[in-house]
């Protein structure tokens, strides 16, 4: 640790002193252009970590946070309903017999949202509504969602897997749950 330290410094140091920085990348935001500085040891950014192209079709909502709602609404699968999560989403493995997004779907998604240039593990392409609560494979459930943000993809993992609790032990609806997932997932109930 200490020696990636000393290493970060003297690269730092380095690109200073010959007139260089570090590459700073530009999100825009509802307050205008933002730039991030990457950290080159931990992938942390001091801001968003999201740089959507400017002519990008679909806006990524909340410092990217949220969808566009109008691109990616939310879809649900049809194939589960209130009265067959007992034999579908409240079964152990059951997104595993119903994921399918195909690299060139995810690609498309990538490119409505106008994310052009990504670092490996940057972005995943998320479900809206999540498999583990009904939701479809479909582009309109889908949208690139950051990892290295506050409120970035591992937080609302967390919080699909507790509305799907509460839907599997009748603490609530299927219909609300969805409702919750793809208007705004930051107002689940935290029990």
């Amino acid at each position: 640790m200490a020696r990636t330290s000393l290493i970060t410094g003297l690269l730092v140091g380095s690109l200073a002193l010959f007139g260089c920085s570090m590459p700073a990348s530009t999100t825009t935001s509802s307050n205008g252009p933002r730039n991030t500085l990457q950290d080159a040891t931990s992938g942390n950014t001091n801001q968003m970590p999201v740089a959507q192209a400017a002519d990008a079709k679909c806006k990524l909502r909340v410092n990217g946070v949220l969808p566009d709602p109008v691109c990616s609404p939310g879809e649900r699968d049809p194939r589960v309903t209130q009265d067959n999560i007992q034999q579908t989403i409240c079964v152990s493995g059951y997104t595993k017999t119903v994921r399918n997004v195909p690299e060139s779907l995810k690609n498309y998604i990538y490119s409505e949202y106008g994310i052009k240039n990504r670092a490996p593990g940057s972005y995943e392409i998320d479900h809206i509504i999540s498999l583990q609560l009904g939701g479809a494979n479909s582009a309109r459930n889908l949208f690139p969602e950051a990892y290295n943000i506050p409120q970035g993809a591992r937080i609302k993992d967390v919080v699909e897997s507790r509305l799907k609790r509460m839907v599997c032990k009748g603490k609530m609806t299927l219909a609300e749950a969805q409702r919750i997932i793809s208007t705004d997932w930051r107002t689940a109930p935290s029990s």
